[in-house]
């Protein structure tokens, strides 16, 4: 789901992340595990966007020339 300025700080990586220490300092490692995929998911979709964002960049710019 996209994120917003609306999203809870949980639904965030930085929230996650918050989750995923008190996981570990509380040993709760299958929510660690969780955790950690769900911030991988969030990452690689940001990265997926960011690439995207870089390729219609280039693509107008090449129009502008």
């Amino acid at each position: 789901m996209p994120k917003t300025i609306w999203s809870k700080r949980d639904e965030l990586i930085c929230g996650k992340l918050d989750l995923l220490i008190d996981a570990i300092v509380d040993d709760r490692k299958f929510n660690a595990l969780d955790l950690i995929g769900e911030i991988r998911h969030d990452a690689e979709r940001m990265e997926a966007k960011l690439i995207f964002r870089k390729q219609e960049a280039e693509k107008w710019n090449m129009k502008k020339l």
